[in-house]
């Protein structure tokens, strides 16, 4: 059993807009000559965060492909918000798209999420030469309006860190953004 994933293209709603940055950063809102790299900036910190974490935090879709349908697969990346879709290449190694009723997503804990599949026994047969014979797409991430208050004060932390120091440095996270950050952390 081969499973691999795979990120997607997504456009992902904003954590931390331009505006409440520049707000954070205490730069007036008209000072326009510094937006795109504060923009960087803002996905920089929320990828150490994620990093740090362990856990997506940025809305994002994946696509996890199996050679069989395994019952009780638990996924990797974190939070999932949905199973958008659950495709296989039937025996002629055609695509299709396996009914919503066939499967479902559970919690098994506060980081962990699983498909489980609701009859093993009427799953359609697969193609048997391929590694991704089922290729089920995942939503993960917080939805909008759904980031946890420690987390996005964390961005901003984070953000206002490598905004003002512009240099390499040795220490990794701002204390302060590692304590919001910490019991969100997956080891």
């Amino acid at each position: 059993m081969s499973i691999y994933i795979f990120p997607k293209t997504h456009t992902a709603p904003e954590i931390i807009s331009l505006e409440k940055a520049k707000e954070h950063l205490r730069i007036e809102a008209d000072f326009v000559d510094e937006d795109v790299l504060i923009q960087d900036y803002i996905q920089a910190a929320i990828n150490a965060a994620e990093n740090y974490i362990a856990t997506s935090i940025n809305e994002a879709k994946f696509e996890v492909h199996s050679d069989s349908f395994i019952n009780f697969y638990d996924f990797k990346v974190t939070p999932v918000q949905a199973i958008s879709s659950v495709k296989y290449l039937d025996e002629a190694g055609a695509l299709q798209t396996l009914e919503v009723g066939k499967y479902e997503l559970l919690p098994v804990d506060q980081y962990t999420s699983r498909i489980r599949y609701t009859d093993l026994d009427t799953l359609p047969l697969l193609d048997d030469n391929s590694t991704k014979a089922v290729q089920i797409e995942v939503l993960t991430g917080y939805a909008t309006g759904t980031v946890p208050k420690a987390i996005q004060s964390a961005v901003l932390l984070i953000l206002t860190d490598l905004y003002e120091n512009r240099e390499d440095r040795v220490n990794n996270l701002p204390t302060r953004s590692q304590s919001l950050l910490r019991s969100y952390r997956i080891y």
